[in-house]
């Protein structure tokens, strides 16, 4: 998942600001607090999981938290290697599954954005991710993540056809949303234009699927690793999520 695609991600979620979901983070984590680092450190250790080509990694380390990126694709890590170096930050990059997650030690929060969570698509999975998140998180420690709801699986993605296209090659993907298992599976197809002279194209393929996952489910797999709920945010804002949220951000509190 997102091997083939790693080099065009980029390109394709210019529409996400990082820079705003690193100030709401931030806003979250001073309404919330961070405890003291069981290690005796100064500076909040925080490890973002499902961290992509590093986007945020880049822009939380850069504002002074020690930050740890996490994901399970090689290729999507060696975008983030890459961004890291030419910003001249150090960040420690692991190359896990979420669900399998394995530390030497515990952070003081972990952020998953941009519906990594969508991703785990069965409940035992989903009770695994929780159970390793807590493993190696802080007592009293935050977990901020934000998920898509079936709302919006079902009124924004649907099944349909999505068609991209540019200089660099174009882009099309489709999406099938089955409303009683809840899972969307994306098919998606690249052709990269490599020799322009000669119009010459190069293909990648690659599938994607994300389960919408209900605050019941969350609740409760968080609930039973040790975790509170202590809030469910509509989008990057500070009021409650509703049914018509598409997009919820949740905080967690591992349990003391």
């Amino acid at each position: 998942m997102y091997n083939n695609i790693a080099g065009f991600y980029n390109r394709y979620t210019t529409d996400i600001d990082y820079g705003k979901i690193a100030d709401y983070l931030e806003k979250i984590f001073r309404k919330f607090g961070l405890p003291e680092r069981s290690d005796g450190g100064k500076v909040p250790m925080i490890l973002d999981v499902a961290c992509g080509t590093g986007n945020l990694t880049c822009i939380l380390a850069e504002r002074g938290y020690e930050m740890i990126g996490l994901d399970m694709s090689e290729e999507m890590l060696a975008e983030a290697e890459e961004r890291a170096a030419e910003k001249n930050i150090d960040i420690l990059w692991l190359c896990q599954d979420m669900c399998k997650m394995d530390m030497y030690g515990t952070v003081s929060a972990m952020v998953c954005i941009t519906d990594g969570i969508n991703h785990i698509t069965s409940d035992a999975s989903l009770k695994r991710f929780f159970m390793r998140i807590k493993n190696f998180i802080d007592d009293g420690g935050l977990f901020v993540f934000d998920a898509l709801s079936e709302k919006y699986f079902e009124t924004v993605v649907g099944t349909n056809t999505f068609f991209d296209d540019s200089d660099e090659g174009t882009c099309i993907w489709t999406s099938n949303y089955n409303k009683n298992k809840k899972i969307c599976r994306y098919n998606v197809t690249f052709f990269e234009l490599y020799d322009a002279e000669n119009e010459l194209y190069e293909r990648f393929d690659d599938t994607v699927c994300e389960k919408a996952w209900s605050d019941e489910d969350i609740t409760n797999a968080s609930k039973d690793a040790g975790f509170t709920v202590e809030k469910v945010f509509n989008g990057t804002t500070m009021k409650e999520a509703s049914d018509d949220s598409l997009r919820k951000f949740y905080v967690l509190r591992k349990n003391l």
